[in-house]
């Protein structure tokens, strides 16, 4: 089956583009509002210096503009937490549209803890927090609040010890979550090597 990409049915494209890691984005409003919300166009694009892209879309088909953006508009600091299977719940459920300055992390008991080089909290049950700050924000769509890929550049990043061995992450002790298609979801737990 061939499709024109005007004609796709809802969700293939997302769903032919597996698997996807979720960037778990925590930032603050300039109020002090934690926010917390998870991002599946989610991509790292350098090491040297360390990079970061994820996209923010529109909060509603009015397109107001989702609290991650707005508040790193404002302070251009965020931080990325990687999503474990311990933590898939939590992830989805701070995926819920609350209204502006109302914190996922207050109302959903996520623990946090204190980031050491940005304001935004970490996402303390995640085993790796990117501290980033704000690079450029690209405007993809026509909207003025419509898809905006934010990069960032990684000053950071906390690991924590037990999946780590000689320097090395073992991500079979990470267990991420992966986005698939539609409301499906999978966690890492085999690795393939390969020597290239």
């Amino acid at each position: 089956m061939f499709y024109r990409a005007q004609d796709l049915p809802k969700g293939l494209f997302k769903s032919s583009i597996i698997p996807r890691p979720i960037a778990w984005v925590s930032t603050i409003s300039q109020e002090g509002i934690t926010n917390l919300a998870p991002f599946s166009y989610f991509q790292a694009i350098s090491d040297m210096p360390p990079m970061i892209m994820f996209v923010v879309t529109s909060k509603d088909k009015e397109m107001n503009p989702k609290d991650t953006l707005v508040n790193i508009m404002a302070s251009s600091e965020f931080v990325v937490n990687v999503v474990t299977e311990s933590a898939l719940d939590m992830m989805n459920l701070s995926s819920e549209l609350l209204p502006y300055n109302e914190s996922e992390i207050e109302k959903f008991g996520i623990p946090i803890k204190k980031s050491s080089l940005v304001k935004p909290p970490s996402v303390a049950i995640s085993p790796i927090n990117l501290e980033c700050k704000l690079s450029q924000i690209i405007n993809i769509s026509e909207s003025i609040y419509g898809n905006k890929m934010i990069i960032g550049k990684v000053v950071g990043i906390s690991v924590d010890d037990s999946v780590i061995e000689n320097e090395k992450m073992i991500v079979e002790k990470v267990r991420p979550v992966c986005r698939l298609g539609y409301d499906s979801y999978s966690v890492i737990k085999q690795v393939i090597e390969r020597r290239r």
